[in-house]
């Protein structure tokens, strides 16, 4: 079981918090969390993402894998499968071939 608290990282939870409360009242924002392999991002992501399905925000994930997958932006992708898995596309006739 993991930890749910994220350790030495107030700094960097207080950010994402700012930014998400910034977009909500219309300031879009964007964070990234970059990093060596095991500084937390992950955990870090999902205290984020906690905080975020607390005030109601969906949340849409997606993960990196390693280089042998050949899904170009596969976490991008993975999310916004998430958001369209189930809706009706609505035919436009724009898009035709």
């Amino acid at each position: 079981m993991l930890c749910p608290v994220v350790g030495g990282r107030d700094a960097e939870l207080a950010a994402l918090k700012d930014a998400l409360t910034a977009a909500l009242s219309g300031a879009g924002k964007c964070a990234v969390l970059v990093g060596e392999l095991g500084i937390g991002k992950s955990r870090l992501a999902r205290s984020a993402a906690s905080f975020a399905a607390d005030l109601q925000v969906r949340v849409l994930t997606g993960r990196a894998v390693p280089a042998s997958a050949t899904t170009a932006c596969r976490p991008l992708t993975e999310a916004l499968l998430q958001l369209l898995r189930g809706r009706e596309i609505a035919d436009d006739a724009a898009m035709a071939a």
